[in-house]
């Protein structure tokens, strides 16, 4: 109860929210298979891990790992591509 007086939320839901920041850390900085990454943060189950990242991000681990890298593209290579 004081632990969702201090911060807002759950222990549970903490845990989760932390859990989905570090792999969106791995997705974002490495080409670790998303089964990897769902196990590094703590998740037994691939799909589960999907269903979680899918619920609180809105992306599917594999689109938020696209979208990041396509950002990340230098903008040269993003005009080269829309010509």
């Amino acid at each position: 109860m004081l632990f969702k007086q201090a911060t807002g939320k759950t222990i549970n839901e903490y845990i989760t929210q932390e859990r989905l920041n570090k792999a969106k850390e791995f997705l974002a900085q490495t080409n670790i298979h998303l089964y990897d990454v769902c196990y590094k943060v703590g998740y037994l189950s691939p799909s589960y891990f999907s269903r979680l990242f899918k619920k609180y991000t809105g992306q599917t681990p594999g689109e938020y790992r696209e979208n990041i890298m396509l950002n990340a593209r230098p903008a040269a290579e993003k005009e080269a591509e829309q010509l």
